[in-house]
């Protein structure tokens, strides 16, 4: 187990330079102490989900874990319900030009 341990973490492209107590790559994460101000893994999610899928908790943190568990227990209507409500707030762009305001010489 160990030495799969270490073939798992290493396969983080941060293995060398790391030094996080608690890496969601480590099998044996929960065993490992946080202590306020300790550094925290910074590798994106969606790295770390690649990079860990045949653990236990699949590279993510227990927040993260409880939160894919939640959803997926939801209905697919309600999970509907829920990225119809995201998508409004996804498409709007602070950087989007209105036609009032287009950046132009008149608009100023």
């Amino acid at each position: 187990m160990e030495i799969q341990n270490i073939k798992t973490l290493k396969s983080c492209p941060r293995f060398m330079r790391c030094n996080v107590p608690i890496c969601p790559l480590d099998e044996c994460m929960k065993m490992r102490v946080y202590v306020e101000g300790d550094p925290r893994c910074t590798l994106s999610k969606s790295r770390r989900k690649h990079l860990g899928h045949g653990l236990p908790w699949r590279g993510l943190f227990p927040k993260e874990l409880s939160g894919l568990n939640i959803w997926s227990k939801q209905s697919s209507e309600s999970k509907a319900k829920v990225l119809r409500n995201l998508v409004p707030k996804r498409s709007k762009s602070s950087f989007t030009l209105s036609p009032q305001n287009d950046g132009g010489k008149d608009g100023r």
